[in-house]
């Protein structure tokens, strides 16, 4: 059985699949842009909710893990900025790019916008690659090639997204987080290697009790190591 050709037409952002569609982010999900409360309240900032900054993004493809939380009262505070469960975070401001979702109810700060995707049109993931794949084009919106790259809330809501139906983005994107999963797998396998690899060194060269002409241990009896 010879498979069905697939037809193209011209968009927007270039030629795409001719049954894809092509929305703003803001008709496929609900923006937010974070904030920061104020760092002298110190009750603000806790172990309840996760605060995502720049440092945070970019780590892998769901952001579990912080340099900073927020308490309950800095959640109460930005409450119609929490993001749910699955929204895409996207860093807008200087070196744009990082991209992430999140874990659990969440809190960024400015320099991130996010989408609460409507998941009757796209899935979190479909969002995620996009953006992550398109970098160049969503730098063209905050005046591309400037050193100091900022794309607005309006700016951001108004960016145009390609998608396919929900099953083959799905599809689509299952493939594409295997592949990151594996990605992540092999990072993770080589610091640990290289951890290990650095304490056998230390352990042989340096913590090593290398014995004197006396069979005693050299180091513990006052003698010199010299490398």
């Amino acid at each position: 059985m010879m498979e069905k050709e697939t037809k193209f037409k011209q968009t927007e952002i270039g030629m795409i699949p001719e049954d894809w569609e092509v929305k703003k982010i803001k008709d496929i999900g609900n923006v937010i842009t974070g904030k920061t409360p104020s760092t002298i309240v110190k009750e603000y900032f806790s172990l309840d909710f996760p605060f995502i900054k720049i440092p945070d993004l970019g780590k892998s493809v769901y952001v579990d893990a912080t340099e900073e939380m927020l308490s309950k009262k800095g959640a109460e505070l930005m409450s119609s900025l929490r993001l749910p469960k699955d929204s895409v975070m996207f860093l807008c401001l200087a070196t744009i790019g990082k991209v992430g979702i999140t874990k659990t109810d969440s809190f960024t700060n400015q320099q991130i916008n996010s989408v609460v995707p409507d998941k009757r049109k796209v899935t979190p993931l479909w969002i995620y690659y996009f953006l992550k794949n398109n970098i160049s084009y969503l730098e063209s919106l905050g005046g591309g090639g400037s050193v100091y790259t900022n794309i607005s809330k309006s700016k951001f809501e108004n960016a145009l997204v390609v998608f396919p139906k929900i099953d083959e983005q799905e599809r689509i994107a299952k493939i594409l987080f295997s592949l990151d999963s594996k990605i992540e797998l092999n990072q993770t396998m080589n610091k640990t290697l290289e951890a290990i690899g650095q304490a056998i060194f230390k352990h042989w060269f340096v913590d090593f009790e290398f014995p004197n002409e006396e069979g005693k241990p050299y180091k513990s009896s006052d003698g010199e190591m010299v490398y």
